[in-house]
């Protein structure tokens, strides 16, 4: 006997009213009640076209890789009786397909254990995978293969979990159920893991975001176009999908040449090790061994599918906001995809509109108190040390040159006016970001859209002198969780002017090590000032392709 079903089932009924569905529901439902219930369910998406979800609370078994869920009034003395007392679970996917709706999920809360594994051998633990055809979302309480708890409250673990998440507003449908597995097996230290098969296309929430409104952004300009190409992840998965169900070694071993790092490539070489065994005619515990390795054959397919099915949707994601500048739709990326392959772009893209903004206001600020701190700041003061030397302008130099940065990707523009914010015998700091100690020693630098601050190791300190390497760990201005590492050295001095070059490597968090990014930044200094006359930047991805941003920096004469 399960004792929350009913509960599980009033809570889903309200939970879903509240999300704005349309309710069909029965408790303690024979196979005829299910039966007429399922037809006129499946009558009513056709007519509405909109989302369909049918949920399950109770028992359900597996027989022979198809899912039954069991009426109440079920009379089965034996595993070969299950089909004919029972509702076949694929049934249900295959009526709510029929509908042809806009979107389908299925929620079973029903993976308990066969009840007749031990006087058969073809019984399995738990319920089994079941396609998701395109639209649609199947759900499971636990991992397929797995067993879950009935739960010792009111009602069972995963629909308290679900219930719950669903009300959390602005999540998309995929997040809601990712937030609760990760709930259930926190919940139940690690004993229930819930699992889904999805094929989704289009977004759902649950509830709906809250929008604020925000002023209409200025008009930006069109971006140049960028040089397309085949996508990698999907000539990949067109590959495997060619082969996955072949029967020929060959065939395999021709995916596992072309991708021998591939997303596939341990099910593939596990795939021809079983074929070579039955080639060879295995005894009936090579046959027990190799139905083991099939098993785990396919979870590991199905976890790695997933995977690249993850990829695949921040890819497309990103590619429809990569050349927007709007905080909302990078906040929205960070949220959906917060170890996403873009999310360290998009972080450092959002940071450097509140940087560029709290830096212009600054220099505004300075500005207008120029002419009063005159009479209280001592004038500029020398490092006196041959070779180029950094000379700190005073307060009133006014405004001493312009930075001009721009985005390869949006073509977008900024121009920061360069002076002097903030000037004592310990410190001087720029509107740029750049901050200088009075020993001379760099603290930070502006690198093209953002603001390296020192973290580790060191930064270049005056005099520049020819020769002087080192190493640092910084992090980006308002984006914490980015570190980047850098390598410095000043490649030349002449007379007043002096070269520094600093290759700039880094990994966004979550991404693989192949998705790096790795670039230079090139600071000419001269006249003698500590912030360079003029500079070039330059950041690339590891994927090849063009500069995703760059930028300069110009002096102009001094007031």
């Amino acid at each position: 006997p399960l004792t929350n079903p009913v509960n599980d089932a009033r809570l889903m009924e309200q939970s879903l009213k509240d999300a704005g569905f349309t309710v069909l529901k029965a408790e303690n439902a024979s196979r005829r009640d299910m039966q007429r219930l399922i037809r006129d369910f499946g009558d009513r998406l056709k007519q509405s076209g909109g989302v369909g979800l049918f949920y399950f609370a109770g028992h359900g078994v597996q027989v022979r890789g198809n899912n039954y869920l069991i009426p109440v009034d079920a009379d089965i003395k034996s595993e070969d009786e299950v089909a004919f007392d029972s509702i076949d679970a694929q049934s249900v996917l295959e009526k709510m397909e029929s509908a042809k709706n806009r979107m389908n999920l299925i929620v079973l809360d029903a993976c308990r254990d066969n009840p007749f594994a031990k006087n058969t051998r073809s019984a399995s633990v738990g319920l089994a995978t079941m396609s998701a055809p395109s639209g649609s979302l199947v759900a499971y309480s636990t991992a397929p293969g797995s067993v879950a708890s009935d739960g010792s409250g009111r009602n069972g673990l995963y629909t308290e979990q679900f219930a719950r998440v669903m009300q959390q507003p602005g999540l998309p449908v995929e997040e809601v159920f990712k937030q609760v597995r990760a709930a259930v097996r926190r919940a139940s230290n690690n004993q229930q893991t819930p699992w889904e098969n999805t094929a989704l296309e289009g977004q759902f929430f649950f509830k709906t975001p809250v929008v604020v409104a925000a002023p209409a952004p200025p008009p930006q300009p069109i971006a140049a176009p960028r040089p397309s190409g085949p996508d990698p992840v999907q000539i990949e998965m067109a590959l495997w999908d060619s082969v996955k169900a072949s029967t020929v070694p060959g065939e395999l071993q021709a995916y596992v040449n072309k991708y021998p790092s591939g997303f596939f490539t341990d099910v593939a070489k596990a795939r021809m090790a079983a074929l070579k065994a039955a080639a060879s005619g295995p005894s009936a515990s090579d046959r027990a061994a190799a139905d083991a390795a099939a098993a785990a054959d396919r979870a590991a397919q199905q976890s790695q599918q997933a995977q690249a099915e993850r990829q695949a949707q921040d890819m497309a994601f990103w590619d429809n906001i990569k050349v927007s500048n709007r905080p909302s739709e990078l906040e929205t990326y960070i949220a959906q995809f917060p170890n996403g392959l873009f999310v360290g772009l998009a972080k450092i893209r959002l940071a450097d509109s509140k940087v560029v903004a709290v830096a212009v206001a600054n220099a505004q600020a300075a500005q207008a108190v120029q002419v009063a701190a005159q009479a209280a700041k001592p004038a500029g003061t020398a490092v006196a040390v041959a070779s180029v030397q950094a000379v700190q302008p005073s307060i009133s130099s006014g405004v001493l040159g312009q930075v001009v940065v721009t985005d390869q990707i949006t073509n977008k523009k900024q121009t920061i006016d360069v002076v002097v914010l903030e000037k004592t015998d310990q410190l001087i700091s720029y509107s740029t970001g750049d901050k200088i100690n009075g020993d001379g020693q760099v603290l930070s630098a502006r690198m093209g859209t953002f603001v390296a601050e020192l973290k580790g190791g060191n930064f270049w300190k005056f005099p520049l002198q020819a020769g002087r390497n080192g190493s640092a760990v910084v992090e980006f201005s308002g984006v914490p969780d980015v570190p980047v590492s850098l390598a410095w050295k000043v490649k030349s001095v002449t007379g007043q002017r002096a070269v520094l070059e600093v290759e700039i490597s880094y990994r966004p968090p979550g991404s693989p090590t192949n998705l790096g990014r790795y670039g230079t930044w090139q600071a000419e200094y001269s006249d003698s000032f500590a912030i360079p006359v003029q500079y070039k930047f330059a950041v690339r991805s590891t994927w090849g392709g063009s500069d995703l941003i760059s930028g300069d920096f110009t002096r102009v004469a001094s007031k």
